[in-house]
């Protein structure tokens, strides 16, 4: 959570203060890239979380919130998977206060 509210404050801060319209397009991009694939994250991981406290009252109750468990993990996965790019691809990129 303290990294989405890190990605949420410097995404802020880089459009406000941003020189020239290209530097800032381009980072601005990239921080609201990072932050929505960190938010899915973050949401998909507390959904499994509740889902895993729900009562399992039949096999096939237990048998349905599993596959639907799975299948959030999946894409919990998939979003973080995207957030490393997205990071890596920034971390890489020039300084959006130095251009």
């Amino acid at each position: 959570m303290l990294t989405l509210l890190a990605i949420s404050l410097v995404s802020a801060v880089a459009r406000e203060w941003l020189p020239g319209p290209f530097g800032a397009l381009r980072s601005s991009t990239a921080l609201t890239e990072l932050q929505n694939a960190l938010g899915r994250a973050n949401d998909l991981h507390i959904g499994i979380h509740l889902l895993n406290s729900l009562p399992r009252k039949s096999i096939a109750l237990s048998f349905d919130l599993g596959r639907l468990e799975g299948a959030m993990q999946v894409e919990a996965a998939r979003h973080t998977q995207i957030s490393a790019t997205i990071w890596r691809r920034l971390a890489e990129s020039r300084r959006f206060w130095r251009e």
